[in-house]
């Protein structure tokens, strides 16, 4: 899947808030932030929570979320 087309999957997984609680100013710049800058903490969604959590890892690295 290019990275265009993995933008948007990773978009999708996001609660989609635009809140800035993952230090990003919104839910495009945190998905940009995965996909295209290496950002590699993939738990910062607070809205999302555990759900948008699980989603990121499956996409990202194609596994199930470690426990916290």
């Amino acid at each position: 899947m290019s990275k265009d087309e993995l933008y948007k999957v990773v978009l999708d997984a996001m609660a989609g808030t635009d809140c800035g609680d993952c230090e990003y100013p919104d839910c495009d710049g945190y998905t940009k932030g995965i996909v295209y800058e290496g950002q590699t903490d993939l738990g910062r969604c607070a809205p999302g929570g555990e759900d948008t959590r699980q989603k990121l890892y499956e996409i990202m690295l194609g596994t199930k979320a470690p426990p916290k």
